[in-house]
């Protein structure tokens, strides 16, 4: 597989949708600018379907993508990085179970990737398996200790069995790592609130703002994290300036409500 390939198979294990255009992005830049065509690919041409399983699946057309990445896998039946991509897309769809399926089908194929296990990991906590999880995380990083996605990950899962202190544990390293992954520091905020370590919560959700200031969570939960602490005004200012930027928010607006009552 090509490099711009490999990069997508770091980008996309996040599971995150808007991933998928910036594997497009990283595609044209890595492979000399090159659009990505939406013919009819030739029927012997791998890259070719897993180009069009970038696009079906950035619009959401995950069955689409599925059928690319079949017609792929018939093409190259060993290799282990098809499997992955197809693994993630039907987790994307909901159905999990092939996610799995194609998940363990990588890990027979390759059982030294650490992608595989992370992206694995993430299907059994999506399924509620957290326990199995986390022995998926747990090898993830066995076989790359400075993967900090699988320590993000491996966190999202203590924090789901309420394990709060291991949560922060993983976020902890996993910030470590990567030091400008807001989601990293959002999800050690959340765990520091829920054990009433509002000081230590409102550190990390300054951080979210600093590197992201229109995120109207963020302030949102800051607010709350001020407000658990008894410091109304600025709780105040959070609230206000979280329904500058998301009008929608209901919980920000009976907050600042309740807050303003005479």
């Amino acid at each position: 597989m090509t490099a711009y390939r490999t990069l997508f198979m770091n980008l996309a294990k996040a599971l995150s949708a808007p991933l998928f255009a910036a594997a497009l992005v990283s595609c044209a830049a890595a492979g000399g600018g090159n659009a990505i065509s939406l013919e009819k690919p030739n029927p012997n041409d791998i890259n070719a379907y897993i180009d069009r399983s970038f696009i079906s699946a950035r619009t959401g057309d995950y069955d689409s993508a599925i059928a690319n990445l079949n017609q792929a896998i018939k093409l190259s039946p060993h290799d282990a990085n098809i499997y992955i991509l197809r693994g993630i897309t039907y987790d994307h769809k909901g159905d999990l179970n092939r996610a799995i399926a194609d998940f363990n089908r990588a890990v027979k194929l390759d059982p030294h990737d650490a992608n595989t296990y992370a992206n694995r990991g993430i299907a059994y906590d999506h399924k509620g398996g957290f326990n199995r999880a986390i022995a998926d995380f747990n090898q993830a990083i066995k076989l790359d200790p400075n993967d900090a996605f699988s320590y993000a990950n491996r966190g999202n899962a203590y924090y789901r069995k309420d394990d709060f202190d291991r949560a922060i544990a993983d976020y902890s390293q996993a910030i470590k790592l990567a030091p400008y992954d807001t989601l990293a520091y959002y999800n050690r905020a959340r765990a520091y609130a829920l054990k009433e370590d509002y000081d230590s919560a409102i550190v990390d959700f300054t951080a979210v703002i600093d590197l992201y200031p229109i995120d109207a969570n963020a302030h949102y939960n800051r607010g709350r994290a001020y407000a658990g602490k008894g410091d109304l005004n600025q709780a105040k200012m959070d609230f206000a300036r979280a329904l500058q930027l998301d009008p929608k928010n209901e919980e920000a607006l009976e907050m600042l409500l309740s807050l303003t009552k005479p």
